[in-house]
């Protein structure tokens, strides 16, 4: 290899590191160039609140220097501070700060506005370098008045209901809320279940199986003789409660309205029904004939006529009862008193 080769070579290859480093070197100055903008609001009304926002992007937070505005250099705007409110944040993804300082300010005239340049102040390399942005304009729109209509004072303070407070409380406080009503249902329902556990009960109680009306009708009326109201002279009371279980006992046995009829009505329906009942509707028109005396004409019967309604009402309900193997042996009683003492045992 000769000298003038290897001098050839060799220039060539220094000229091709010295152009990689200073495009390196372009290429690291572009990336670490700060990112710089000024916004506003375009537009708004009169008197709303406007902000100045100046914002910058780079690498490290320290290198930029946010003015302090002059409020006389920008007429017609009224700042309600000129030093900036600063708020900072950190972009994982491009490893770069933004920084951001707002200037509030309203306007209260209608019209065009411009807001002249800002100047950033930003350090580089041991140097001071000011960059400035663009100019922002700023439509002021005055909102159309009435003014031939009467001026009326502002509405008063409307005072807040307890209801209210309390519907607010709750919108805001439900998960809460809901939370803790079902500690309290799961508090209860174990406490029920320790309960029946200890006593030995089931843990859901079966609902007792209904009455049959034959059985209801009579259990009323021992209930009824036992509690004496004609001997109190409770005349009234007492046909009342024998009607009423008499009616109670049509309704559900022969499934006629009773308790809403009168007393022809129901005599009218069990004839219809059932015409081979002649004697017990018969009897029953007695039962019902000295109640509706008594309760409304204000009669006063003999004490047997009301042992004799009690008796009649007894027998007729009585009467549905399947006779038992047990029962085919005993005699009839010789006297309806007889009868009616015996079945009350």
């Amino acid at each position: 290899m000769t000298a003038v080769s290897f001098f050839n070579r060799f220039r060539r290859r220094t000229g091709l590191w010295l152009t990689a480093g200073l495009l390196l070197f372009g290429c690291q100055r572009i990336l670490a160039a700060p990112a710089l903008r000024v916004f506003c609001d375009s537009a708004a009304w009169i008197g709303d609140s406007l902000s100045l926002k100046l914002q910058y992007e780079g690498s490290d937070p320290r290198n930029v220097l946010f003015p302090v505005l002059d409020p006389q250099a920008y007429p017609g705007l009224e700042f309600f501070s000129a030093t900036p409110e600063r708020d900072t944040a950190y972009d994982k993804t491009t490893g770069l700060f933004r920084l951001r300082a707002s200037y509030p300010f309203a306007i209260y005239t209608a019209g065009t506005y411009a807001i002249p340049p800002v100047s950033f102040r930003v350090f580089e390399n041991g140097q001071i370098l000011i960059y400035d942005t663009d100019t922002l304009w700023i439509n002021i729109y005055e909102p159309d008045v009435d003014t031939e209509q009467a001026i009326r004072d502002i509405k008063e303070i409307r005072q807040v209901s307890v209801r209210e407070r309390l519907g607010a409380y709750i919108r805001q406080n439900y998960l809460w809320i809901t939370a803790l009503a079902l500690v309290l249902a799961a508090a209860g329902f174990g406490w029920y279940y320790w309960r029946r556990k200890r006593h030995n009960l089931p843990i859901l109680s079966t609902p007792k199986p209904p009455i049959p009306p034959l059985e209801q009708a009579l259990a009323d009326l021992r209930k009824l003789k036992a509690k004496q109201l004609w001997q109190q002279n409770r005349i009234k009371e007492y046909y009342t409660e024998l009607t009423d279980i008499l009616r109670a006992f049509l309704a559900a046995e022969y499934h006629i309205a009773a308790i809403e009829m009168t007393s022809d009505e129901c005599l009218d329906a069990l004839r219809l029904n059932h015409p081979d009942r002649k004697e017990d509707v018969r009897n029953l028109g007695v039962v019902f004939r000295t109640a509706d005396l008594v309760k409304f004409a204000k009669g006063e019967p003999q004490p047997s006529e009301h042992e004799d309604c009690f008796r009649l009402i007894w027998r007729f309900v009585a009467a549905h009862k399947e006779p038992r193997p047990a029962d085919r042996h005993e005699a009839m009683p010789e006297t309806p008193q007889t009868r009616t003492d015996h079945e009350l045992e």
